[in-house]
């Protein structure tokens, strides 16, 4: 049985396709979110006291650009050294990244609800 067929291996797949596809989905949203909303307002005729909310919206669209790409880096990462992450070793090398992304995630919701918030008022 070589080490591609094995159960550990599957089952890293497995997780590490899931993981992923809901990564990718979450950024993608978050991307969609804020864009979207941006572009509403500008096809709505910007008003200098609109500048600000849009401001928010292209920040929130900026952090999820580059949370995607922090979350393609940990994906080549654990990638490169998947037998080291079975065994329980490694992890730690990247857990930097999985942060960083988790938190321009954070940002760029912040952003969007923020635009909606200056919207409002």
């Amino acid at each position: 049985m070589s080490h591609h067929e094995s159960p550990n291996f599957l089952m890293y797949k497995d997780h590490m396709i899931s993981t992923v596809a809901f990564a990718r989905d979450i950024i993608r949203y978050c991307f969609i979110l804020n864009g979207a909303a941006a572009t509403a307002i500008m096809a709505a005729g910007m008003s200098f006291s609109m500048k600000w909310v849009l401001l928010s919206f292209a920040v929130g669209a900026f952090f999820s650009s580059v949370a995607c790409a922090l979350a393609y880096l940990y994906q080549h990462s654990a990638t490169m050294s998947w037998q080291k992450d079975v065994i329980g070793c490694g992890s730690q090398e990247k857990m930097w990244l999985r942060k960083a992304a988790f938190i321009l995630l954070c940002f760029s919701l912040f952003c969007f609800f923020l635009g909606g918030y200056l919207f409002a008022t």
